[in-house]
């Protein structure tokens, strides 16, 4: 494989650390087509790391950011037409806003995590943000990314200065935004999901005036969230403290891309700071053959990608975009593989159409055709050979001919033989192994394991074990044992049961696992439902991630 550019909007619930614009200063586009409700999934919202999970539109209550290339902060669309909003006055709105959706869609156990506990409602929040805000009293480390806990405890307002037009537009798309849904595998992103367009970006949302020399936040700048050194310089760490290093800007001396601001790069003909490409503008890579992300001899600004084909700048879900999976890329279209040389690439191209055509999954692909050995193949129809369960049309699943799925009640050996549309899979039970619709009731016969998708078993209550003494195998589905009953974590232990669903089984001795906001204190993430505990608001509480295993389920859906 070449070294493309991996550029990924990494998504938790509310945090991301997205693509994003070389410009410093906001320019309001037209929100038709905003998508504000957004398509993220939870992972582990409450965190402010990232996890790899693909990317689709920016979502407005996300506090975006990336790494940003070399250096930060250089406004080249000159900046000069919009209110900065200085003393701070203009982002108390945007915090009420995002009270409101917290109210509006978060449970009482993920807003005491998200919020803390002492948060009384939406009145009582905007009060305590926007004074944590104004007390210019950030946090060492932020434990969470999300905008509204990032503007409290992560901004310092004498550090950096509002822009007062982005906070009026981020506080609309804030209140438009829908409570969360769950996120659908394989969605396309929009050009509204491009980071630069999010008026709600931290770096949209604010311009820094700390001077070279100055401190800056780590916990910022260790997020790619540059927001408080201004134009010229950049937050890096200097012998071990961050401060705001000096950055070349246009036609000023360099020797290095880093020793440049940010939207340049180091013209080494001249060794000077020049401007980079912009979208549509001509672009260049030392080997033409062998694009590598860092070896342009011209190269675009950091939120576009070079096209090597074409040699053109390209942005955010358009197509010849260097993509790193298809959620960077507009629907109809894939991140389909392109080979130069001896090396591998991957590009939003249009799916292939024809045998032959270039792709590493089914997806790159259009629907009637599947990726066999890194090439498009048409689907095999009823009764022709076989070789593996993609190369089958919709409605076949292959058994070494392609053969017709299997409905409900119907005895089969697989899952794979069950209509995936009206069936949930092939279960053992009281009537042998079938294809059924629901699964299986207390009482019922089954088998440890057999539910090869999620590792676990078929019943309802997800307890499947033998707890006889017949020297038989025979386990069935019961309810588990309760509160401070006698446990183990044994499919086959005599008269010892594993702990009912919402349990967990600590030395011997059934507990309650805590819902979201719960506390985890006396045994960290085993006593969560979702498996993770942290320390947070002088405490220890379950994050408002959900539940492990949990199925079409998302944090802040408006369920209670």
């Amino acid at each position: 494989m070449g070294l493309h550019r991996t550029i990924q909007t990494h998504r938790l619930l509310f945090v991301s650390l997205a693509i994003l614009s070389g410009t410093g200063c906001y320019k309001k586009e037209d929100p038709a087509g905003d998508d504000a409700a957004g398509t993220d999934t939870e992972a582990d919202s409450g965190i402010a790391t990232v996890e790899d999970t693909g990317g689709t539109d920016t979502n407005a209550t996300q506090a975006t950011a990336e790494d940003g290339g070399e250096g930060d902060s250089v406004d080249d669309t000159g900046g000069a037409d919009t209110d900065t909003g200085a003393d701070g006055d203009s982002l108390d709105p945007l915090i009420g806003a995002l009270c409101d959706w917290e109210f509006k869609c978060c449970s009482d156990g993920e807003r005491d995590y998200r919020l803390g506990p002492f948060t009384a409602d939406a009145a009582d929040c905007t009060e305590r943000f926007v004074e944590q805000l104004h007390s210019n009293d950030d946090k060492p480390e932020l434990q969470r990314g999300d905008l509204l806990y990032t503007l409290g405890f992560g901004v310092r307002l004498d550090r950096s200065t509002p822009n007062a037009d982005a906070a009026t537009d981020c506080r609309a798309l804030v209140e438009q935004q829908e409570c969360w849904e769950p996120w659908e595998p394989g969605g396309y992103c929009s050009p509204a999901g491009d980071p630069i367009r999010n008026p709600c970006d931290l770096r949209n949302l604010f311009t820094g005036t700390q001077t070279i020399g100055e401190p800056c936040s780590e916990a910022l700048a260790l997020l790619g969230y540059d927001i408080e050194c201004e134009s010229g310089s950049s937050c890096e760490e200097v012998d071990g403290t961050f401060v705001c290093v000096d950055k070349g800007l246009v036609d000023e001396f360099c020797e290095a891309n880093d020793k440049c601001d940010q939207g340049l790069f180091c013209d080494i003909g001249t060794g000077r700071c020049a401007l980079r490409s912009d979208e549509g503008e001509h672009c260049e890579f030392e080997d033409a053959q062998q694009p590598d992300a860092g070896t342009e001899t011209l190269p675009c600004l950091e939120h576009l990608t070079c096209d090597p084909d074409s040699q053109t700048c390209k942005a955010f879900c358009t197509t010849a975009y260097d993509c790193a999976d298809d959620s960077s890329c507009a629907e109809g279209e894939s991140c389909i593989p392109v080979d130069y040389d001896d090396h591998t690439y991957t590009y939003c191209l249009a799916r292939g159409s024809t045998n032959g055509d270039r792709c590493d999954s089914d997806r790159d692909c259009i629907d009637s055709m599947h990726c066999e050995g890194g090439s498009c193949r048409t689907d095999v129809s009823e009764d022709d050979p076989c070789g593996a369960p993609n190369e089958c049309q919709a409605g076949l699943y292959c058994a070494g001919v392609c053969t017709v799925v299997l409905n409900a009640n119907q005895a089969c050996t697989a899952d794979v033989q069950c209509n995936p549309s009206t069936t949930i899979g092939c279960i053992t039970s009281d009537s042998g192994r079938v294809c059924r619709t629901s699964l299986l009731a207390n009482g019922d016969v089954c088998v440890p394991g057999e539910n090869a998708t999620k590792a676990t078993n078929w019943c309802a209550s997800g307890v499947c074990e033998d707890t006889t003494d017949d020297a038989v195998p025979n386990p069935e589905c019961h309810i588990g044992a309760s509160e401070g009953q006698e446990c183990d974590e044994d499919d086959g232990t005599v008269d010892v049961s594993r702990c009912a669903s919402g349990m967990y089984c600590l030395e011997g001795t059934c507990k309650v696992k805590s819902d979201a906001g719960g506390s985890c204190h006396d045994d960290a993430g085993l006593q969560c439902l979702n498996a993770q505990c942290d320390q947070i608001w002088e405490g220890e509480y379950c994050t408002d991630a959900v539940p492990v295993g949990a199925q079409d389920t998302v944090t802040c859906d408006g369920e209670d």
